[in-house]
């Protein structure tokens, strides 16, 4: 261990005398301000902040994952091509703990790095702040100094809701050609989001976690279709199996708006699981989209969420460096460089992929090489995620709680998978590389 510090400190050294760790923190710290400062919204200090931290940190973030994945490859790469690293390995030392030193300085670099980070937003925001009266800042600081969740109701996958809506009306699938499923799918989508005049819906809450901070939650909805004239009329109700708790509200609503109902606390079971059922009052049916209904509740705090960021963030840059570290043993710089970036774009692209899948599953009914074929593009799918960057930024810059959900059970297990492969791969190939003699 002894021994990898060393390389780690003789690392640091050479990145330090040659500038890159002063480059790298001025270009982190222009770039935010340039974008923090550039971009505009309506002019209410909430809405502001909103965008500008928004768009300095998501832009600044991506150019310092690319610097990172750089950096990497040319710290390896350029101590092989001046023959550096020859005169180590002639050395009694296990090539692993170079791997292992020189992983472990570009990850303080990233450390360092994603401190100016959130340092230079942070401080940007203060001085922009104090450019707006003291009511604006209150609310303000309440809306990200108390940062709240955002909780969605349960849906079921969208071709299980076709296949329940199927079973509903007695069709038998196989009968359908493409153009008859492709109409029935969608019908069965739009039957799932409408609510009939003298009908009613209900959707299924968990907030996962209790007790709540603050004194009430909020209900967020927002219907898309309905009468242009007549206001949206029904009541909505919250209920939970085997609690004896009731809550109603009458409300008259438009359609495109978005509209807050405020719960007392002591309505949430303790659980936080319950039932939220909208009637339709009115004349008219009505449409609410997947997105058209939220709960939204007090959850952490800002100085929380940094932190999750920070660790997450700081993981991501660390796993970078060690892609970047692999790629530089084997390739040359510029071939390096270029795959690991590719690999990066194909990782930020994820979402996309995921969007292939859905469009694969619109099939009537798979056969068995499709459930072969689609496990192994989920896997792969998967796998792309290692190099993605936590979905943090929006989080920060609305004042919405990260949750360790998400970091733990959906973007950390493929980053940890991807990091643990591109060092034992790095390593690999440090040692098959011959580096032994000192050539001239």
């Amino acid at each position: 261990m002894r021994k990898a510090l060393t390389i780690t400190k003789m690392t640091l050294l050479i990145n330090l005398r040659k500038g890159t760790l002063w480059a790298i923190a001025f270009i982190v710290a222009v770039f935010s301000s340039v974008a923090f400062y550039m971009a505009k919204s309506d002019g209410s200090l909430v809405n502001e902040l909103e965008i500008r931290i928004s768009y300095s940190y998501g832009i600044t973030y991506s150019i310092l994952s690319l610097m990172i994945i750089a950096l990497a490859c040319f710290t390896v790469r350029s101590q092989i091509d001046a023959k550096n690293l020859h005169l180590v390995t002639s050395m009694p030392l296990e090539r692993k703990w170079i791997f292992a030193g020189q992983a472990f300085a570009l990850i303080i670099i990233a450390f360092i790095a994603e401190i100016i980070l959130l340092g230079t937003i942070f401080t940007n925001s203060w001085f922009f702040s104090k450019g707006y009266e003291e009511a604006e800042r209150q609310v303000a600081y309440d809306r990200y100094f108390n940062t709240r969740r955002e909780v969605r109701p349960y849906y079921i996958k969208k071709r299980q809701v076709a296949l329940n809506y199927a079973k509903e009306q007695g069709i038998d699938l196989t009968e359908l050609d493409g153009h008859e499923w492709f109409y029935f799918y969608h019908d069965a989508l739009r039957q799932e989001t409408l609510i009939e005049a003298g009908k009613n819906k209900i959707w299924q809450f968990d907030l996962n976690d209790v007790p709540y901070e603050g004194e009430t939650v909020q209900l967020i909805y927002k219907f898309q279709k309905g009468n242009k004239r007549d206001p949206i009329q029904g009541f909505f109700e919250l209920t939970a199996p085997g609690y004896n708790i009731y809550f109603k509200k009458s409300i008259q609503a438009h359609q495109y708006v978005e509209d807050v109902i405020e719960i007392p606390i002591n309505f949430i079971p303790d659980n936080g699981r319950f039932e939220v059922k909208f009637t339709n009052t009115g004349k008219n049916s009505v449409v609410v989209n997947r997105s058209g209904l939220i709960f939204s509740y007090q959850k952490g705090s800002l100085w929380e969420n940094i932190n999750k960021c920070f660790l997450s963030q700081t993981l991501h840059l660390s796993v970078s460096s060690l892609v970047g570290l692999c790629a530089g043993i084997g390739l040359t710089f510029s071939v390096a460089s270029f795959m690991v970036i590719m690999l990066y774009l194909i990782a930020t692209g994820h979402p996309v992929f995921q969007l292939v899948m859905v469009d694969y599953e619109f099939t009537i009914a798979p056969t068995f090489m499709d459930g072969v074929i689609h496990n192994i593009m989920s896997v792969a799918i998967w796998l792309t995620k290692g190099l993605k960057a936590p979905e943090l930024v929006s989080n920060i810059s609305s004042g919405l709680n990260i949750g360790w959900d998400y970091l733990i059970t959906s973007w950390m297990p493929a980053v940890l998978v991807y990091g643990l492969i591109a060092s034992a791969l790095g390593s690999f190939m440090l040692t098959r590389k011959e580096l032994d003699k000192v050539q001239t």
